[in-house]
């Protein structure tokens, strides 16, 4: 696996937004703003609640394939690795964490069985973009913390999507789950969330350098991140938490990340969370208090730090 320097691409979607030449716009400041070389671009899919069994990925809100295919091709004449990744979300609000269903399988109730059926079918989906646009890598889900018990299941969805697609496999693991996926062995590459709050990276690094070592796999963070907003830095996974406007406090999380994981060399790279569809104005950037770095203090501090990266 070649160093990842990367961003989360196309997230917080609204029909029509991939077509829109704002998108496009959007590709091209991330680019030259930020020295990526690689993006992750999220293909979601829906299900009506945690407990529901059918995964939904060609219906209302989702881009479409047209839109799927316009944002891959333009990738490409960008000469720009691409990471696609399946992301699955409860139309009620539920977090995908808590996609749960009763073990064992109990009649007349929602199934595990049913619904990695369902799930499977999606991924397939997701694997065909990932091999007619030669992604450099398929991530098979993100952050499904009361699925990550279903080893089984994850390790026979695997061995279906490896007839489909040859590039490397992963599976995006929420903050903290790294020691509890049991799996790993059957992937190409971990890969986690990397929401730790400042002071904590040095006891998180060495924990997940554990597993790292056990599995003897690459590893990079598939997502990582902090709102520019007091008091983020200390809860950077929360994006509800309401405060004032404060880049500092983006900039400390992205320092001591930048600071630490350089003593840790089994880190093989970044992809943060996340890069707008639609840039606001850098008039606007004093307004902005999510997750974007655009054009913040935190974004100087990713250009360096991935010009000074190889491979």
């Amino acid at each position: 696996m070649k160093y990842i320097k990367g961003f989360t691409w196309g997230w917080n979607y609204q029909t029509g937004d991939w077509l829109t030449q704002a998108a496009l716009d959007s590709i091209d400041a991330m680019i030259e703003r930020t020295n990526c070389d690689i993006v992750i671009v999220p293909i979601p899919a829906k299900q009506q609640t945690a407990q529901s069994t059918q995964v939904m990925y060609e219906c209302d809100d989702v881009p479409t394939r047209a839109e799927i295919v316009r944002i891959l091709e333009y990738l490409q004449s960008k000469n720009m690795r691409i990471i696609l990744k399946a992301v699955v979300d409860c139309l009620d609000g539920t977090w995908r964490a808590y996609i749960n269903f009763l073990t064992p399988d109990v009649i007349c109730e929602p199934k595990w069985s049913e619904w990695f059926e369902s799930y499977t079918k999606y991924v397939s989906y997701v694997s065909e973009f990932a091999t007619k646009y030669e992604a450099e890598m398929l991530m098979i889900g993100c952050e499904m913390v009361c699925a990550d018990n279903q080893a089984e299941y994850w390790r026979q969805l695997i061995r279906h999507i490896r007839k489909q697609y040859n590039g490397l496999l992963t599976y995006n693991c929420d903050k903290y789950q790294e020691d509890r996926v049991t799996w790993w062995d059957a992937l190409d590459v971990i890969s986690s969330s990397g929401y730790y709050p400042v002071g904590t990276w040095d006891a998180q690094l060495q924990r997940i350098q554990t597993i790292v070592e056990q599995y003897q796999k690459p590893f990079f963070f598939a997502e990582a991140g902090c709102p520019s907003r007091t008091g983020s830095e200390h809860c950077p996974n929360d994006w509800q938490w309401l405060s004032e406007v404060n880049e500092k406090a983006q900039d400390c999380y992205y320092t001591e990340l930048f600071e630490t994981t350089k003593n840790y060399p089994f880190v093989k790279g970044f992809a943060f969370w996340d890069w707008p569809i639609r840039l606001y104005s850098l008039e606007q950037v004093t307004q902005n208090d999510d997750y974007s770095v655009y054009g913040k203090q935190a974004e100087k501090r990713i250009a360096i730090a991935y010009s000074s990266k190889g491979e």
